[in-house]
C-alpha cells in the first residue's frame, strides 16, 4: 500500500502538469565558454536577462519555449557594444547544472560539440 501511495505521489510531481521551465531557469548560472572566458546568466522574472561575459556586462531579454523537447530559448541582449539575438536548447542536468548549446542566429537542431554547462550560483 505504501509503495502505491508513493508511486502516486511521484508521478503526480514528475508528470510534467504544473512543470514551469521558466521558473526553474531563474537565478544566475555560471560556466565557461570553450575559450575560457567565464560567462555569467541571471535569468530574473517577467523575461529579464543579465549577461556578464569576461570584463563585459550586458542586459536584454529571454523567452523560453516550455512545450519544446530539448527546451528552446530565445536570448536577446546587449554585451558591450555587441547586440546579439540568439536562438538556443538547453537542458537541466541536474538541479544546478544546465547544458546550453552554444546560442546562434538560428536555432541549432541538437547540442553538437559547442555547449555551455552551467552551474546555479549560490543566491
Amino acid at each position: 500500500m505504501l509503495l502505491r501511495v508513493l508511486g502516486f505521489f511521484a508521478t503526480v510531481l514528475f508528470c510534467g502538469c504544473d512543470y514551469n521551465p521558466t521558473e526553474r531557469l531563474l537565478g544566475a548560472w555560471e560556466g565557461r565558454e570553450s575559450d575560457g572566458t567565464r560567462m555569467i546568466l541571471l535569468f530574473e522574472k517577467g523575461g529579464a536577462l543579465t549577461v556578464a561575459a569576461g570584463s563585459e556586462k550586458g542586459t536584454g531579454t529571454y523567452v523560453v519555449h516550455p512545450r519544446t523537447v530539448p527546451l528552446h530559448i530565445d536570448l536577446d541582449f546587449q554585451l558591450g557594444e555587441t547586440r546579439i539575438e540568439s536562438k538556443s536548447l538547453f537542458v537541466f542536468l541536474a538541479a544546478d547544472k544546465l547544458k546550453l548549446a552554444q546560442p546562434k542566429k538560428e536555432r541549432p537542431t541538437d547540442f553538437g560539440s559547442e555547449v555551455l554547462i552551467l552551474t546555479r550560483r549560490a543566491p
